[in-house]
């Protein structure tokens, strides 16, 4: 998925994708992902095909309780970034700033030893 898009897992819309299938690229949720033992993310039919060429495949249900809170994270992100009238607004934390004071520490320390 890439950088803003928020999708819903193909299998179901109710819930927030993680992750596209590497093959087909559909997007699924913590219930509908499988992972082969080198990482690859496959949906059902495309794990289903692996399997029967030999790929050991793990089923969601060992790894979903794991994702559920990046679920629950990514709905509550979807949540807190939609305005009312449906528009996208980034809203900054203090993580945010944080990383924005230690970038400028960083930069003027540079911009100090190198003069």
């Amino acid at each position: 998925m890439s950088g803003w898009d928020t999708l819903n897992c193909t299998n179901h819309p109710d819930r927030i994708a993680l992750e596209r299938c590497e093959v087909c690229g559909k997007p699924l949720c913590a219930y509908c992902l499988y992972y082969t033992d080198d990482g690859q993310r496959l949906c059902k039919d495309h794990a289903d095909e692996a399997r029967s060429m030999g790929v050991q495949i793990e089923e969601p249900a060992a790894y979903a309780d794991q994702l559920i809170g990046a679920q629950i994270g990514a709905i509550r992100k979807h949540k807190r970034g939609e305005q009312a009238d449906g528009e996208k607004l980034y809203k900054g934390n203090s993580n945010d700033l944080v990383s924005l004071i230690g970038l400028l520490t960083g930069v003027i320390s540079v911009g100090r030893a190198a003069a």
